[in-house]
Order: structure tokens, then C-alpha cells, then sequence
């Protein structure tokens, strides 16, 4: 079975192409696990469809958020979406209620850690672009679940507008009104192949450039809106198009959005779906406009065709005459027009199955009464096999002569033509052309420089400001990236390994520039627990790849069965290395580090979704199915017991096992239901279920929970879940539910872990890339745990200021990042009302890093954590400035809060701490001249200055110096709102 991977290694500007992105085609067509509701019109969409990687992917996210009937509804994604805001709300509520060292989970903020742009790919799908015309520096972009984002710059950094606003944050259309420019208008959801994959939820609106947004027409549009359009010089007139089969067609209103009629078709909804809109010329006092609707794949309806309106859309007509494909060989579709000639108009189509065979390029010169084709490369939408027109389509105009336009056509690969398409240059293609990423997307020229290209692809944004001669990448500060899944090294906890949509596989090192190590798509990783330098990667359909060092070996079974979902479960035994095991619709196993497989279960029914693992009885192996069943093992596959009693026929998302109880395990289930389970927990071998998904304010909100983690350190009771609306915890075994903190937010998150350390958590989102935080599981009796380096060892002191039941402190310690150990015990008081002052110390001071918590005991035998506290000795004793989180900081009158800067100090040493303006002076002095231990600090910023006064957004730069000659300095990006 030939798998089709490349090994990279990029540099700095370079854009790698991979031997799997060439193939297009799946090893088999993926169908979904039943013919009901938009499951059964899926699975009715030709085989050449079907077979393409974006189905498979978009197949995948649908049946995350879908019933087992095939339904999702707009109602029940926003329900669940303000649940979790108002807990994100109550979370934050409740920290900044928290005073001392006496913190809740995650009062730290969440940081991003990319992977972030030095040159290279970090972000995901752009699917819309759009100028501000009065100062084409600013320009909106839309990710495909990133939400909107804005550059001031003319592209050269980008910040989020959306995060925490809209749902899913997938956005189809931008449109900036051009007689206000701080109004605009943003479509939601990614419309593809007759399905929300990340449905829509209608059509947003702010007035202040984004700022601010509020959902409008919300009875008229529920779901996606795949196209918006402002008319050029009356803001009260917008036109809107509606994805939604129930409701499909063009919308205009007369009142700046507030309220929307359905001019096109004149009643009931289109057959088709309507994919662009645009103005030419004015005759008279009238706009001419056009719209292009088109088939989705599978659909064949004859009223598809480009439709023309003489009164500036309120009512149109067909355009019938000669030149223009008929209606049933219409799919996907883009409008153009040239901005000194608007008779100009060109349409390029791809036809329903995603090729140029019967579609292509048309020209008009008189308006839309003719038109003649423009031959343009046969690869435009596929290389070798399968189509991709119905997924990736943009069209370009601009003018360049009298009488000939500079066109941008946009598929698979991307061309330019400067003579009105009479010849084609390649600027993005599977051969020596890949100035842009592949997989093109959407397109923005500069309204006042049209030699000034955007270009939106899978793998971010890339500016050309010579017509399309040369292009770099413009997408800094834009983490879009799609992240399926993550791995953490255990020997390292610094090291991250994660496979995303399209962009292959990145390694993230905490203080080092990330680096791509593989292209293609990417999902599960393994990182080798015994031996960091052997890993494992997988790619679409359960494709596997062993690498040792920089040498790749295949190791996808030549025996495996052609089927398998796009995101194949891959799991290594959690005691063996050499052991692994993968899903199809069986579970094969391999216990020669994947160089043979044996299928070890038979097929249940539908597709292997998940494997559980118990690290306590190497023989206990649990299975969850996309039909929402689940089964169990507990003679190493011999024989399975059916364990789905109780279990909602969601398909089964993960399955997470307690490292010391083999009949302990937790699942994970996918759908939008408010009522139903979301977590369910068997402590009895899966005889019995119970739903731990909360209850009352403290319940999970109704949406799929991608991924459970438990706590390293407390796995009976604390637990992590990772849902399409932000990060949850537990600490009390599913009682109580509550939000990890504001700072990731809302983001659709895939994977949790949790490192062997205790202390660090990192989550890879669905188009927010890669995130992370440190635990802090602390009582409101103890306080004030520190360390401090002596000659003898490591005082740790630590106070309580009152005592209940206290029978004592367990002091644990993780040296070089390896899991805690409990190396002393001290004896608490009982009970107490008065303060306490505890000691203890570690005499062990050999080189390394250690972390140290304690695990205070109740006398009934009840653990709580206390927070974490380091010191280095040796060479891991080095002064160290990290970057500020969050970064960019955000800072508004109504939430001012603060950013956080960490840094190390070698040994006890006197500390300065200033905040610089890019012009060089002094803003801010946070630290003046202190001595502190060495160790780890905080401090703690604001953004205002020493006289209290809010600076201004920018550039700014902070600077750690020491007495013992260190001088660091790193650079943050302050947004005052």
C-alpha cells in the first residue's frame, strides 16, 4: 500500500511541497455511518467526490457535530456557544475574585504558542478577504475556523476580531460597506458539498471596524452565508446569500441590514446555490448587477446560470443567450468585472463534480448579452485525479491595458494572465511554481494599487505588490492552523509535536522557532517514550510512517484493510513502545514497532473511532465506534464483550483509561444536545455507565467533546475536556464542570494533554492553533509555597492561614521534567485558626531542573495540590526571559486586565525590569533594582505607564537585566480597544 508522505525540513521563507499533497484521491470513497437526513445526501455524491481528501474532512467535521439522524441545527450550536460564554464569564468572575497565591485553575493565561510565522506557514484556510477602500492598509481576512482577522499594516501582522463572538469561527464572506469603512459585514460558516462542516450561524455586523459585532436578521439567515455584498454608494443596501437548503437564495435589504427580503428566486428557494455577487456599471440612475448560482456536487438544476439585474437588484433575469454553459453543468462559481470597463464581465465555473469538462472561463465585452470561452490550464482544479473545483475557487480582475485585463484564476493551483487570459503563468502548482501554498481560496486586490494581490489559500495568506510577478507570505500573527491532533515528549516537556489540516506536522520547542518536519495533511503522533528520536506519524485514511532520527519507514500495513476514516485512531502501548495499534473498521495490532499487523478484532459496524489503552493490565483494550458503540477486551483481543449499555449512539470520540485501574474509563461523545451525555465514566469494566457530564450550572455545554485527558497527578477526580467551545475541568470525577480560563476561549478545541510533569497542559484547537497553561490545584487553606536555592539544598516554606482537618503535606518533586515523586511528609496541625509557617528541605542539588508541589492531606485521607514552584542548578540554572502571555495583550476600559512576563534567574541576584516604546524610551519600570532568588519569577503588566496613563497600541519592547551582567530583551505586540 504505497503511502504518500514527504520528510521536510524547512528554512525561513522556504514552502515545501509534499509527495501527499500531489495525491489528491483517497484509497476509497468515504461514506457516512447512515443514509439519514444530510447523511443520506452525502452519501448520494459521486464516487470522484467522495474520494477527494476535502470530502473526507468536511464528512468529518459534520459527523462531530451531527445526530445520528444526520441532523445539526443552528439553534443548538448557539445555545451551546452562550452557555459556554456565560461559563467563561463566571470563570473569570471568579478569578479576578482570587487574592494572594490563592488561585483557581488556570488563573494563569492561556499563551499561544503557534505554531507562529518566521517566514514560514503558520496559518490555516483564508476563505475571504476584503479591502478597507479608503486606506487599503487595513484589510479583513476570514479563516475556514479561524474567525475574522485584521491587519492595519497592509498585511504585514494580523489580530483577531472574532474570537469569543462568533461560533465555530468559521466565516465563508467579508464585505466592507465602501461609504462607511468602518461597518462591515461577515458571513458565516464553510459551505461545501451540501453540508455546513462547521455550520454558520448567520450574518454579523459592526459599525466600529470590529470592535464590536452583533448578529443581524437572524430569523431570515440561521445558518451559512456564503456570499455578502454592499452596494457601492447606498449603505442601506446589502445583499446576502443563504446557504441552507430550507431557505436558499439572494436577500437584499433597505435598511443597513437590519431586516432582508428574498428577491432571488421569486419564490420558494433556488435549486442552486448562489456563489458570488457583484456590481459593473451605472446606466442611468441604475446599478447593473450580476449573480452566479451553481450546482452543488450530485445536483443538477437547469435554473443554475448567471443572472443579470438593471435596477441595482430588485429583480433579475437569466442571462440565455449563446457562450454560457447550461444549468446543470454549473457548479461552483466566481464573477469578475474590470474597474475601468465594466462591460467587462468574466464568470470562471468549475462543473458540479469539480473539473473543467463542460465548465471553464467566459468573457463578456458587452455587458452579459455574449460570451466566449478563455481556454486555461487543465489542472486548474485537479492534478492527476480528483477534482476539486467545488471546493477551491477564486477569480481576479484587474486592469492592466485598454484593451486587456491582468486575471487571477484560483483552484487546486493558481495562474495569472496579463493579456485577458490570451496565455497563463503559474504561481502556485505542484511544480517549480509554489510561490504560494496550493489549495487557493479566496482573493483581494488593493482597490487604490491594483498591482497590490492577496491571496487566501489552506496554508494563509501571501501578498504580491507586482501583479503577481513575486510573492511573500503575509500571515504573521495569523494562527489559524487546524490542529487534529498533538504529542508531548516525556522527556522533554518543553517539545510538542502536532498534525494539522494541510500543513503536515510541526514541532514546537518552547523558546525556539517551530519547524515543519513533514507535509501533507497530518493527524495522530507518537513520540517515543524511551527514545525521543523515534516517532510516528500518520496521514488521511490511517496512513503510518516510523522515522528514526531524519529516516523515514513505512509502516502502513501492506494486509490493512482499504477503508478507514479520514482520522484514523493511532495509539502505542502505554508500558511498550514496540506495541501499536490502529482502526479501520477492526483494530490491528503490531508488536514490532508497526514492521507487521494483525487485525485483532472483528468489524463492529461502521469505523474504529477510538482506542483506550490501560497501562495497568497490558491485556485490557477498549474500542469506541463511529455508531456510538463500545467494546472491550481483557485477554489482549481474544475475545471482545459488547460494553454500550447506557451509551448514546453518538459516535465515540475518545477513551481514556486510569493508569492504575483497569476497569476505569472514561469516553468522550460527539453531537450537539443539550440534554444528552457529553462524558461518560465506568469504573466497573464497561458493565455500567455513568454520565459525568455535570449537572445544573456546573454541566458540560451540549456540544461534541473532541478529547478527555486525566490529571497526571490526581486521575480519579481531575479531568480535562476538550469541546468545541473551549477547554473544561474537573476536579471532583465529572460533579462539576467549569471553564479553563478566559484567555483560549471559546476556540473548537481537538486534543488535550496533559504532560507526566503535572504542571503542563497544551491543547491543539481547530483554527487556533496550539495553546497552553500550567495547572494550579490549590485549597484555600494553603498559601505562599516558594523555593529557594542554599548552599545545603532547597528550602521550600510554604504558610497556611487557617487549618481544617489537616493531617499533613506530602512534598513532591519532578526532576528534569520527569513525573513526581513524593520525597517527605510533614505534619499539619488539625485544626487551626491561626497562621502557620511550614518548611522543608531537599538536599538533592545535583544538576537539572526541578519542579516541587505539595499534596496537602485531609484526615479523612482527601489530597488537594498545592501550586508549583522551580529551581535549575547547573547548566539548567541560566537566566532566561520568556515572551509575555497573552501576546498580543489586549487591553479595553471595560476588561484592562494584564500580561504576564515569566523569567529565570541563575542564583539569587538584584533584578531590573523595564518596559520599552519602540522609540527606545522607558515606558514602564516593573521591577526597580530588587534582589530575588533564583529561581523562577513573575511580573506583571498593565499597559500603562509609570504615571499610570494607558499607552498607546504598538510595538514594545521589555528588557531583564541583572546584577551579573544578563541583559535580555524580547517583544510585545499592545492593543488599547
Amino acid at each position: 500500500m504505497a503511502v504518500c508522505f514527504s520528510f521536510v525540513v524547512l528554512a525561513p521563507g522556504v514552502r515545501a511541497q509534499s509527495a501527499l499533497e500531489e495525491e489528491e484521491l483517497l484509497r476509497e470513497p468515504v461514506s457516512a455511518p447512515t443514509n439519514s437526513g444530510v447523511f443520506g445526501t452525502l452519501n448520494s455524491i459521486p464516487e470522484s467526490v467522495r474520494r477527494t481528501k476535502p470530502f473526507a474532512r468536511l464528512l468529518d467535521e459534520f459527523s462531530r457535530t451531527a445526530t445520528p439522524e444526520g441532523a445539526s441545527t443552528t439553534e443548538a450550536r448557539l445555545s451551546a456557544f452562550e452557555q459556554a460564554k456565560q461559563d467563561m464569564y463566571r470563570s473569570a468572575g471568579v478569578s479576578m475574585k482570587s487574592v494572594g497565591s490563592k488561585l483557581p485553575i488556570f488563573a494563569d493565561a492561556w499563551s499561544n504558542i503557534g505554531p507562529t510565522s518566521n517566514g514560514n506557514i503558520a496559518a490555516g484556510c483564508t476563505k475571504a478577504l476584503a479591502f478597507d477602500p479608503s486606506n487599503s492598509k487595513i484589510i479583513y481576512a476570514g479563516g475556514a475556523a479561524g474567525g475574522v482577522w485584521k491587519s492595519t499594516d497592509g498585511g504585514s501582522s494580523w489580530l483577531p476580531l472574532t474570537d469569543n463572538i462568533i461560533p465555530d469561527l468559521a466565516i465563508s464572506s467579508i464585505a466592507v460597506d465602501p461609504s462607511n469603512t468602518k461597518t462591515v459585514y461577515v458571513g458565516t460558516g464553510d459551505p461545501a458539498v451540501a453540508i455546513d462542516a462547521l455550520g454558520g450561524s448567520g450574518l454579523y455586523k459592526t459599525t466600529d471596524g470590529g470592535a464590536t459585532w452583533s448578529r443581524i436578521a437572524a430569523s431570515t439567515f440561521k445558518g451559512t452565508v456564503n456570499k455578502v455584498f454592499v452596494h457601492p454608494s447606498n449603505s442601506s443596501i446589502v445583499f446576502a446569500t443563504s446557504y441552507d437548503a430550507s431557505s436558499r437564495g439572494l436577500y437584499r435589504s433597505t435598511d443597513g441590514g437590519a431586516t432582508f427580503s428574498k428577491v432571488f428566486p421569486s419564490s420558494g428557494n433556488a435549486g442552486g446555490i448562489i456563489w458570488d455577487v457583484i456590481s459593473a456599471q451605472t446606466v442611468g440612475n441604475n446599478l447593473i448587477m450580476y449573480f452566479v448560482e451553481g450546482n452543488n456536487p450530485g445536483g443538477s438544476s437547469a435554473e443554475c446560470g448567471v443572472y443579470k439585474s438593471v435596477n441595482g437588484g430588485s429583480t433579475w433575469a437569466k442571462i440565455t443567450s449563446g457562450g454560457l454553459p447550461g444549468g446543470s453543468s454549473i457548479g461552483k462559481a466566481a464573477l469578475g468585472v474590470t474597474k475601468y470597463d465594466k462591460t467587462r464581465v468574466y464568470c470562471l465555473m468549475a462543473n458540479p463534480n469539480g473539473d473543467l469538462n463542460g465548465a471553464g472561463l467566459y468573457f463578456s465585452s458587452d455587458g452579459g448579452t455574449t460570451f466566449s470561452n478563455i481556454t486555461v490550464p487543465s489542472t486548474l482544479f485537479n492534478v492527476g485525479a480528483g477534482a476539486q473545483g467545488w471546493y477551491d475557487l477564486y477569480l481576479g480582475v484587474a486592469p492592466s491595458a485598454a484593451s486587456h485585463d491582468t486575471l487571477y484564476i484560483g483552484g487546486v493551483e493558481a495562474y495569472r494572465s496579463y493579456n485577458g487570459g490570451s496565455s497563463w503563468t503559474a504561481y502556485s502548482d505542484y511544480g517549480s511554481h509554489s510561490y504560494v501554498h496550493v489549495d487557493n481560496q479566496s482573493i483581494g486586490i488593493d482597490p487604490n494599487n491594483s498591482r497590490t494581490v492577496f491571496i487566501g489559500t489552506d496554508g494563509g495568506v501571501y501578498k504580491s505588490g507586482n501583479s503577481g510577478s513575486s510573492w511573500s507570505y503575509s500571515s504573521n500573527g495569523m494562527m489559524t492552523m487546524r490542529v487534529y491532533h498533538i504529542a508531548l515528549d516525556a522527556g522533554d516537556f518543553k517539545k510538542t509535536l502536532a498534525g494539522f489540516q494541510d500543513q503536515g506536522y510541526w514541532k514546537t520547542v518552547t523558546g525556539q522557532s517551530p519547524s515543519q518536519v513533514w507535509g501533507g495533511d497530518g493527524f495522530q503522533p507518537i513520540v517515543d517514550p524511551t527514545n525521543s528520536n523515534i516517532w510516528y506519524v500518520e496521514g488521511p485514511q490511517g496512513d503510518l510512517i516510523r522515522v528514526n532520527g531524519t529516516t523515514p519507514t513505512d509502516i502502513t500495513g501492506s494486509n490493512f484493510e482499504a477503508n478507514a476514516p479520514w482520522d484514523a485512531p493511532f495509539r502505542m502501548a502505554p508500558k511498550n513502545s514496540q506495541t501499536l495499534f490502529t482502526g479501520r473498521t477492526k483494530l490491528w495490532w503490531s508488536n514490532n514497532s508497526g514492521t507487521s499487523w494483525t487485525a485483532v478484532s472483528p468489524a463492529f459496524g461502521g469505523y474504529v473511532s477510538s482506542i483506550g489503552l490501560s497501562p495497568s493490565d497490558a491485556n485490557v483494550w477498549w474500542l469506541g465506534t463511529s455508531g456510538g458503540g463500545v467494546k472491550v477486551t481483557t485477554d489482549g483481543g481474544a475475545n471482545w464483550n459488547d460494553a454500550s449499555t447506557g451509551v448514546p449512539k453518538n459516535s465515540i470520540l475518545s477513551i481514556v483509561c486510569h493508569p492504575t485501574n483497569s476497569d476505569f474509563a472514561i469516553i468522550s461523545l460527539a453531537s450537539y444536545s443539550q440534554g444528552s451525555a457529553r462524558v461518560m465514566l465506568t469504573t466497573n469494566g464497561g458493565t455500567s455507565w455513568t454520565d459525568v457530564s455535570g449537572t445544573s450550572a456546573g454541566r458540560l455545554p451540549g456540544v461534541p467533546v473532541n478529547c478527555v485527558a486525566i490529571d497526571s497527578t490526581n486521575p480519579s477526580s481531575v479531568w480535562y475536556a476538550a469541546t468545541f467551545n473551549g477547554i473544561y475541568y474537573t476536579t471532583n470525577a465529572g460533579a462539576k464542570w467549569t471553564i479553563a480560563g478566559s484567555g483560549l476561549g471559546l476556540a473548537a478545541c481537538y486534543d488535550v494533554q496533559v504532560h507526566a510533569n503535572g504542571k503542563t497542559i497544551r491543547v491543539g484547537t481547530h483554527g487556533r492553533s496550539i495553546w497552553e497553561a500550567n495547572t494550579n490545584i490549590l485549597p484555600v487553606e494553603l498559601t505562599g509555597l516558594t523555593a529557594t536555592k542554599t548552599s545545603k539544598g532547597t528550602q521550600l516554606s510554604w504558610r497556611t492561614d487557617s487549618e481544617i482537618s489537616n493531617s499533613g503535606f506530602y512534598i513532591t518533586r519532578s526532576y528534569n521534567y520527569a513525573p513526581f515523586e513524593r520525597i517527605g511528609f510533614v505534619e499539619g496541625a488539625g485544626n487551626s485558626n491561626t497562621q502557620r509557617d511550614y518548611a522543608f528541605l531537599d538536599s538533592m542539588f545535583a544538576p537539572g531542573h526541578y519542579t516541587y508541589q505539595l499534596q496537602q492531606v485531609d484526615l479523612d485521607g482527601t489530597l488537594h495540590l498545592s501550586n508549583m514552584v522551580d529551581v535549575s542548578y547547573g547548566a539548567s540554572a541560566q537566566v532566561r526571559l520568556d515572551q509575555n502571555f497573552p501576546n498580543p495583550f489586549i487591553a479595553s476600559a471595560t476588561a484592562a486586565g494584564s500580561t504576564r512576563i515569566r523569567y529565570q534567574l541563575a542564583d539569587e541576584d538584584v533584578v531590573t525590569l523595564n518596559i520599552y516604546a519602540a522609540t527606545g524610551a522607558v515606558v514602564r519600570t516593573l521591577v526597580n533594582h530588587l534582589t530575588q532568588a533564583g529561581g523562577e519569577q513573575d511580573a506583571f503588566w498593565d499597559g500603562t505607564d509609570d504615571a499610570g496613563t494607558s499607552v498607546e497600541s504598538g510595538a514594545y519592547f521589555y528588557t531583564l537585566e541583572t546584577a551579573s551582567g544578563a541583559r535580555l530583551t524580547n517583544k510585545m505586540i499592545f492593543v488599547r480597544k
